[in-house]
């Protein structure tokens, strides 16, 4: 193992401040302050020198001063050098005198021993032991006079005997233990925990000392400012609905209320009292900041779960992912997906699987709902989400599963929310709704008095603060906390409350007023809030030091003292020293009383330090980048950024992110200057807003076209011939076609062959022939559709993989179902099915979801066109479901045809259903193959007798043919208007016959058998009506012997029953 090294995010490493160096120039005043020193020894020094080469042991002595170093800069201190390396002494008050030196010098100490233990258990390498070390603190008043110069502090060091206790305390230290002076014990008991020692003798110390032993640090006490009252209606509710959870097997409760009014202190109240029943807790928190970060709670949550700190290497993870899962049956499945969506690089022995966006964003939901449902073996489970109108669109999605699956097992779903916001579950009867309310006059009142130091206020001032308050829980808490520390107020000696002035405890009209007006009263607090707010809801300390250039020690004070105010928590199971806001609204107050130019500052000073530092970040979370150089108005930055986003959403098939990262970066082109570096961010993002559209709203979407024009009008004028021209053109082209402009797409197919045979890239050669023998079948022109489609599936290349990424589905699973339909028209009805249902075995085998609601999708068209209406219903009901899930919209409308189709023989209202899903279909743009769900509806409509509807649609269609060039599925358009003439006046016998004749030569023009042997069964019943066997026999018995495959199937049944009939007729029986 390597020596562990203190982190990057150190406060040596970010301000690379010198020792004993201080930014004070005031003349320091010749009197007395508190004044502590920490010293601290490295135990085994001697056996470590000998035991290392002059090398190694420089580097342990190191990385032990630096661990210490940062430790006592961390907490305001300032090191000398006068002893040496194996010593550090810290001065605690030396320069500028600190509030409590003797507090900061304990935490310095209590810090160290953290780093130098963590360091200590890896330096096996070098020695044998761990590296220890003993400390001692003491503490005394002292002038300045006696402490000596600013300028020269090494020449000058107090040689006092608060110095020489501190060092004789270190002396009598066991190894890593904290030895404290009596009188340092004193100043700081109540801060800390500690255990008395008792009286010991101390080297060169006259009789024996007091010494106490620093355990850690207390838990302040940080008084609740918000008692929970008025909301016993509403925890009996959510208390009933818990116990229905655990009995009945899960249940979903929406708590909705405005801001302030007290959903999180009624969670919080819940979890208490459920923690006498169960401490299983998962609890997910959205933010405004992360609303587009793909599944940011619930990386959140794993990191917490899995106790993942900041200084972990991916080693380090990996190692405790895999504890986690040592007693687990199902850790070769999640580990490597749960590695992959945390972004933990990985070695060889530990390589993730190489599956689609798709499949790994699927393989991702089914882990986290399983690791739910194991959670819930332990016991039942309150599961939280906290502002879920902040949530993101892939977490939103999982939780959508969770509720549309039924929650199986003893699981509380509890979800708060502001109200307006739509989900996806709102109408599910399955889901509770709980309104929380503001508080009635009387509970305001009774919330007023039980906040400590409020029982004696005048009622004049309880009867303001409940008139302005408006019943919101936060604002009266506030709004009585200002009151209770208003300079203007003094407490009698009887404990009531008197005002000086009664104009000075007027309290703020609104609650951000009311917000900005406690921060006003923080002093320099304010500012380290305000530095926060920008961060986020959470922030470091380190993070803070940063971008405002204060010293750690100011620092620190000042988060103290917002954190006694009740403003910020401290997070204190959390590594590293992480704060937040106790309320979204304290953050909004905080962020909105900065200056613009003063915000625009920090967010650079942010941005920057996450692209110097944060690599993480970078790479797994670039959209926080991009919004902070965004707010910033450091445009090139910003908008490289959110072509990082939306490329990083892309591959996790993250697309409604994808569309807002992208849209956003494309927001700041606009106005602006032109640039060649600008035009190729640009270029980057028109393709990923043109894909993401064309994957959620449809091909044919207009938005969709827009960005793939732009693009291609940007790679021309650049005279781009590489990959982007190529997505460009292919995007493009796919409009076009969902279109049905036939014409235009095969002219765009055209060019990306000629573009690929220039380039000799087999790869989109390739791509060309998919293009090509899409836009053929379209136009009738079977053989040359189906030369291509082979040509496509027959091609092997490792490249072609990539295809599901880049364009949303895979090219050979499509070729597949597209050679299907070709072989039905063709006649070879079984080849036709044998191929669809290969398609969709290679879909799952892709585990690609779009490409599998595809080949579904064929497959079930493919029943269509055999007659085969119970099967249509089966493969398309999978295909519905998955499109609903995925948001697959043009898929779902298509399903919703064919599954009306599928029915129209015994549901009415079938036509109806498919009259709407066209509708809604041509609506979005969509105009491919409308001539054949056209079809499909003007069947329905003969199956239903809606003569005049079925004869409409069809006039809709042929128009279709003649101004789009969509011929496949003109012949059986035909055919079906005969059969509707029939329908509608039987004795129209001469005019449907000229429909099937019509229908007869389009189908042979085209040489497709499948259309027809279809139009030679109408125009065979219509011959046997009129008498004429012998041109039954003539017409229809060398086309149905000319079929090899499918006697079972309707069309080839149909017609040996003619000829069965014909015959009959014929032979006089």
């Amino acid at each position: 193992m390597m020596i562990s090294k203190p982190s990057l995010k150190s406060t040596k490493d970010l301000f690379d401040w010198p020792v004993m160096q201080s930014t004070t120039t005031s003349k320091i005043q010749s009197e007395p302050r508190q004044f502590t020193v920490l010293f601290c020894t490295m135990v085994g020094a001697a056996p470590l020198a000998k035991s290392l080469d002059a090398k190694n042991r420089h580097e342990v002595m190191r990385i032990y001063r630096q661990h210490c170093i940062d430790a006592v800069m961390h907490h305001g201190g300032l090191v000398s050098d006068r002893f040496d390396d194996t010593v550090v002494t810290a001065y605690y008050g030396y320069q500028d005198a600190l509030e409590n030196p003797t507090q900061c010098a304990t935490r310095s100490a209590l810090e160290i021993i953290a780093r130098i233990s963590q360091s200590g258990l890896q330096l096996d390498p070098f020695v044998s032991t761990d590296l220890t070390v003993h400390i001692g603190i003491d503490t005394g008043l002292v002038t300045d006079d006696a402490i000596g110069g600013v300028d020269d502090p090494g020449q000058n060091e107090p040689e006092n005997e608060i110095l020489d206790f501190a060092t004789k305390l270190s002396a009598s230290a066991k190894p890593n233990t904290i030895s404290v002076s009596e009188k340092a014990y004193g100043l700081v008991k109540d801060l800390f925990e500690f255990e008395k020692l008792g009286r010991c003798k101390l080297k060169d110390i006259p009789g024996k000392a007091l010494v106490y032993k620093a355990l850690k640090e207390s838990k302040p006490l940080i008084v609740d400012f918000t008692p929970m009252v008025g909301r016993d209606a509403e925890m009996r509710e959510l208390l009933a609905y818990w116990f229905k959870a655990i009995i009945n097997t899960g249940q979903v409760v929406m708590l909705t209320g405005e801001a302030g009014v007290g959903k999180t202190r009624l969670v919080e109240g819940l979890q208490k009292q459920l923690a006498v029943v169960t401490r299983n807790l998962v609890k997910f928190h959205c933010t405004r900041r992360a609303q587009n970060s793909v599944f940011y709670p619930i990386i959140e949550y794993l990191c917490q779960r899995f106790q993942f700190t900041a200084t972990d290497s991916d080693q380090d993870k990996w190692e405790k992912l895999e504890a986690f899962f040592t007693s687990r049956t199902d850790g070769p499945y999640a580990i490597p997906v749960l590695a992959s969506l945390l972004s933990l690089s990985t070695d060889d022995q530990k390589k993730l699987q190489e599956v689609e966006p798709e499949e790994q964003k699927k393989k991702t939901q089914t882990v986290l709902l399983d690791l739910l449902y194991e959670r819930a073996k332990e016991g039942p489970v309150l599961f939280v989400v906290e502002d879920l109108h902040w949530i993101d669109p892939s977490t939103l999605a999982l939780l959508q599963l969770l509720i549309q699956d039924g929650i199986r097992a003893p699981i509380m779903l509890l979800m708060t929310t502001r109200p307006g916001s739509h989900f996806p579950w709102n109408d599910n009867p399955g889901v509770a709704h709980v309104a929380i309310s503001r508080l009635s006059a009387s509970d305001a009142r009774e919330m007023i008095g039980a906040i400590p130091g409020a029982a004696g206020l005048p009622d004049s001032i309880v009867r303001g603060l409940i008139d302005r308050t408006d019943g919101i829980p936060l604002f009266i808490e506030e709004s009585t906390k200002m009151v209770l520390e208003s300079s203007h107020l003094k407490e009698k000696s009887e404990g009531d409350i008197a005002v000086k002035d009664p104009l000075s405890a007027k309290i703020p009209d609104t609650l951000q007023d009311m917000l900005m007006t406690r921060l006003d009263c923080l002093g320099q607090a304010k500012d380290i809030a305000q530095a926060g707010a920008v961060v986020g809801g959470e922030f470091s300390y380190e993070y803070i030091c940063s971008i405002t250039h204060e010293k750690p020690h100011v620092v620190k004070e000042a988060l103290d003292r917002l954190e006694a105010a009740g403003l910020v928590k401290f997070h204190r199971n959390s590594p590293g020293l992480k704060y937040s806001f106790r309320h979204a609204l304290i953050q909004d107050a905080a962020y909105h009383t900065l200056l613009k130019q003063n915000r625009k500052k920090f967010h650079f000073r942010i941005a920057e330090m996450m692209e110097i530092h944060c690599q993480d970040i970078c790479d797994n979370q670039p959209e926080v980048v991009a919004e902070h150089y965004t707010q910033a108005d450091i445009k090139p930055k910003a908008i490289a950024f959110w072509l990082r986003a939306g490329r990083h959403a892309m591959q996790r098939s993250a697309y409604v992110e994808a569309i807002c990262h992208s849209t956003q970066g494309l927001d700041l082109l606009e106005n602006g200057p032109s640039d060649g570096e600008l035009e190729e961010l640009e270029l980057g993002l028109q393709l990923i807003l043109g894909n993401a559209h064309a994957v959620t709203k449809g091909y044919a979407a207009r938005v969709a076209e827009r960005a793939f024009s732009r693009a291609k009008d940007l790679c021309e004028g650049a005279q781009r011939a590489d990959d982007q021209i190529f997505a460009a053109l292919f995007g493009l082209w796919r409009f076009f076609g969902a279109r049905g402009d036939i014409p235009m797409a095969m002219e765009l197919a055209q060019q990306f062959m000629l573009q690929a045979k220039d380039n000799a890239d087999p790869v989109r050669v390739h791509e060309a022939n998919y293009m090509l023998g899409n836009t053929y079948f379209m136009s009738g022109e079977l053989l040359r559709t189906r030369s291509h489609l082979e040509q496509v599936i027959a091609f092997q290349d490792s490249k072609q993989r990539s295809h599901a990424a880049i364009y949303g589905y895979d090219l050979v699973v499509v070729s597949m179902g597209y050679l299907a339909l070709t072989l039905w028209v063709l006649g070879q009805p079984d080849q036709s099915l044998r191929q669809a249902q290969a398609a969709v075995a290679l879909a799952r085998s892709l585990r690609h979801p779009h490409s599998l609601v595809i080949a579904l999708n064929f497959l079930a068209r493919v029943r269509q066109h055999r007659q085969e209406r119970t099967d249509t219903v089966k493969e398309v009901s999978e295909c519905t479901e998955i499109s609903t899930q995925r948001r697959f919209a043009y898929w779902k409308a298509v399903g919703t045809m064919l599954d009306g189709w599928a029915r129209s023989d015994q549901d009415p209202d079938s036509v109806n259903t498919i009259r709407k899903a066209i509708d809604a279909h041509q609506a979005a743009g969509a105009e491919l193959a409308h001539t054949y769900f056209l079809s499909m509806l003007a069947d329905a409509c003969l199956q239903n007798r809606a003569w005049e509807e079925g004869l409409g649609c069809l006039v809709r269609a042929t128009n279709m043919v003649q101004h789009r060039g969509e011929t496949l599925y003109e012949g059986e358009l035909y055919r079906l208007r005969g059969e509707l003439i029939l329908g509608q006046n039987p004795t129209a016998l001469d005019d449907a016959q000229d429909c099937f004749q019509r229908a007869l030569d389009i189908a042979r023009a085209q040489k497709a058998k499948g259309w027809e042997l279809r139009a030679a069964i109408s125009m065979s019943r219509l011959l046997l009506s009129r008498g004429d066997a012998q041109a039954v026999m003539h017409l229809l018995a060398e086309l149905y012997n000319s079929f090899s495959e499918g006697s079972d199937t309707a069309d080839l049944v149909n017609a040996k029953e003619l000829l069965e009939r014909s015959e009959s007729l014929l032979s006089g029986g």
